[in-house]
This record gives structure tokens, sequence and C-alpha cells, in this order.
């Protein structure tokens, strides 16, 4: 299966960053507090498309491969930066290329498994430090291995359990460098979840 897309978007959540000085004595000038607040800002369009196929490997087992394209661009500068003007430039904030491999397993009628890798695209930000200092800052491209398994408790209830990046290899979706005030650019390990679902 295919598909494209194309959409636009505004009022981009933002975070804004005011830095305030010292106004006397030996510090004078350096910056005393930096505070950070959310706007909205922007407008862009996205182009892209999306390609998949699935294979029957054996009874009760199906290999997946999906792979999906991106592009961003600004239609609009964004005011609350000051080292480009974004107008009709493309966005290297949002991975461009996408790809999963999967493996899905029915065991029986009540029970079924998938695991899967995930590949996205390395990314290029547009950051600022404490000092108000703007950036462009890259973030690697990154694989996960996930797995999922679902059981179904009669007709109504299911009870699933997740993991995801298994190997539990670190990976980031910010940048991380000096004086970078985001508590978001901490690595991303591995996590567990479970789920109990009842439809009534």
């Amino acid at each position: 299966s295919a598909n494209v897309f194309y959409n636009e978007y505004t009022n981009f959540i933002r975070t804004a960053q005011q830095t305030f000085l010292y106004a006397a004595g030996p510090f004078a000038g350096l910056p005393s507090e930096v505070r950070s607040s959310f706007v909205n800002a922007g407008k862009a369009n996205g182009v892209g498309g999306e390609a998949g196929c699935e294979m029957l490997i054996a009874a009760g087992l199906t290999g997946e491969v999906n792979y999906s394209y991106m592009q961003v661009t600004d239609t609009a500068d964004n005011l609350s930066t000051a080292a480009v003007n974004e107008k009709d430039v493309v966005r290297t904030d949002v991975p461009k290329h996408k790809v999963n491999l999967a493996l899905k397993a029915d065991i029986g009628s009540s029970v079924n498994a998938m695991v899967w890798a995930h590949w996205v695209d390395k990314v290029t930000w547009l950051i600022r430090d404490t000092g108000g200092n703007e950036h462009f800052a890259d973030v690697d491209a990154y694989t996960t291995v996930n797995a999922q398994a679902r059981y179904a408790v009669g007709k109504n209830s299911s009870i699933s359990l997740a993991v995801t990046n298994i190997l539990n290899t670190p990976y980031y979706e910010y940048p991380v460098g000096v004086n970078l005030p985001d508590a978001s650019s901490s690595s991303i390990g591995r996590t567990l979840s479970a789920t109990i679902r009842y439809m009534f």
C-alpha cells in the first residue's frame, strides 16, 4: 500500500526564552536569570508519502516493512528566532525519512505479539543557550528495537505489555550541548508499559 499527503500548519508551539541581566555590581551585563515560556509562532506546509507491504512468512507469522518521507517548509518567518529568516526554508528539525521492520505472530486465538525495529533520520535544530545565543545543533539518526504482546481475556478485555528500546541504546530526540536548559536533551532509554483494556 502507498499514500501521499499535503498538510498546512499554523501556530506551532515553540519555546521562547527571555534573559535578564544584572543591572549593577561586579556581574553587571551578565545573565542573571533565563525564563522559558511557550508561544505560538510560524506557518508551514508539509508534503510526504508512505509505502509499505506485509507478507505471510508462515502460518500465524507475518512480516511487514514500512517507509515514510516528509518534508516541511516554513511559509513565514518565525519572529522568535534571530539567526535565520525561515520563510521558504525547508525545516531541518523534522526527520525526512523513517523506516519500520516488523514481525507479527498470532499464537492461538488469544495471544498475539510483535517485534519491530524503528529507524529515524538525523535532524538539525536551531537552539538558544542560557546566554541567549542561537546555535544549529545536530541530533544523530537512531534505531530502536521494540516488542509488544497482547493477551485477550474473553471477548471484551485484554492485557498488553510493551517494551520500547529493548537494547537500552541511548538516543536523543533533542540536541545535547553546553548551557542547554531544556531537560528534554536527556537520553532516552528502555521503557516498559502495561495496559489493561475493557470494552463496554
